[in-house]
């Protein structure tokens, strides 16, 4: 263990005002004293105290700014701070000084990414594995990248390498099933998310397994085959204690392929409901205006939610009858995601009383809808996203609806009417 490693293990052993007297001192001491700047910076980094460890570590730099690992270890600070120009900065500073440093690349990569510059985040990937082929997280990165390109081969070949070097990691097989069940390989997907599931004991993986299905079947028989698994995988389910904390997170799928089999789903969907609210039941939430047997008067308060109110066949559904309820009627409020700026995403939201956007927390949504005291909610399509499938579980109005967005029951107790 060298001194940097000695003194990192033994700021772990300080509680938080000893540590805080400590970063006084070091702050005190003149300019020579950076490397101790740079291990207090990069341990408080760690224990996610990030505006103290910019401090310290822009102390360090300035004290030995020909340091690589210094200008990197801020980056990453910067990065985790959203302070995206200036940590792509640092980092590409951090390589001229090293371009050895296989850290300072793999962190710059994850900027370009989050900075939509995909291209330079696969070249920078690259060279990280230039270095050392044993980066599992740069496979593993390449591969999401590949994935998000539809280049699935060249993901499947990442994440195959990635489990050679980690094979104990979960997260590995996760995502070689989900390419898989990209392309239609649903018996290796089913495969890999066992394995991960060995390997992390998550009911919402087992639920993802069973739930997984082929995109295209070979004849009739095919399609009886897999939907008689898929009856037979949820009732084993059923019959267990499961236990998923959120399921937009964990089990991670709907029932989309199921309206493909072109037979009557009703019991079967019901019955896949059925296993959602026994793995997490608060699912079931009723919105506290809800428990209340009459609605307040005035305008009908109705809201219409989905991920797909812009150019797309949901949203060109649903735009003319969003357009045309009458105003002296209903107050309108569309609920849907951020950023969706074509022609029909505008129109229907320059309609709305009221826009709400999806927050990153599922159950933070399923609460800032039910803040709305919706009379009526309106669900353009179930099945085709994670986050609306889920919440349609949820009583968040007093009437709730479903259109054709996509044609299929539901099986949800909380939808009234399809």
């Amino acid at each position: 263990m060298n001194s940097e490693e000695t003194l990192l293990s033994c700021l772990k052993q300080l509680n938080d005002d000893e540590i805080l007297r400590l970063q006084k001192i070091v702050k005190e001491v003149e300019g020579s004293r950076h490397q101790e700047c740079f291990i207090l910076g990069t341990y408080l980094a760690q224990i996610n105290k990030l505006e103290e460890a910019l401090e310290l570590l822009a102390m360090a730099v300035g004290g030995d700014p020909r340091n690589s690992d210094y200008h990197c270890n801020l980056g990453v600070v910067e990065h985790k701070l959203n302070l995206l120009e200036t940590a792509k900065f640092s980092l590409q500073l951090s390589i001229q000084l090293n371009p050895q440093n296989a850290d300072a690349l793999y962190n710059l990569g994850k900027v370009y990414k989050d900075l939509n510059l995909t291209n330079e985040a696969i070249k920078t990937y690259q060279k990280v594995l230039e270095i050392d082929d044993s980066r599992t997280d740069a496979h593993l990165n390449l591969g999401n990248l590949s994935f998000d390109l539809g280049d699935y081969e060249e993901a499947i070949n990442h994440y195959k390498r990635s489990i050679k070097i980690s094979p104990k990691s979960p997260r590995n097989f996760i995502n070689i099933g989900n390419t898989y069940r990209r392309i239609g390989k649903a018996a290796d997907a089913r495969t890999s998310y066992q394995k991960a599931t060995q390997l992390s004991n998550s009911d919402g993986l087992r639920i993802k397994s069973a739930l997984t299905l082929p995109i295209i079947y070979s004849n009739q028989e095919h399609i009886l085959e897999s939907r008689l698994q898929l009856e037979r995988d949820v009732d084993q389910l059923l019959q267990q204690t499961l236990q998923v904390e959120d399921p937009t997170l964990e089990t991670t799928t709907t029932n989309f392929y199921l309206a493909y089999q072109n037979m009557n789903n009703a019991k079967l969907q019901a019955k896949i409901a059925k296993l959602h609210i026994k793995s997490c039941p608060k699912l079931s939430w009723i919105s506290p205006n809800c428990r209340t047997k009459k609605r307040s008067g005035g305008k009908i308060k109705i809201g219409f939610i989905s991920t797909y109110f812009r150019n797309h066949s949901v949203g060109k559904l649903m735009v003319g009858l969003i357009l045309n309820l009458p105003r002296e009627s209903f107050e309108i409020f569309i609920i849907t995601q951020k950023g969706q700026q074509d022609q029909i995403a505008k129109k229907i939201e320059q309609s709305a009383d009221s826009v709400i956007y999806f927050s990153d927390n599922f159950f933070d949504i399923q609460r800032d809808i039910a803040e709305l005291s919706l009379d009526v909610l309106i669900y353009g399509d179930i099945g085709m996203d994670i986050r609306t499938y889920f919440l349609a579980f949820s009583r968040l109005a007093f009437v709730q609806a479903v259109f054709w967005g996509h044609p299929d029951t539901t099986g949800i107790p909380a939808i009234d009417y399809f």
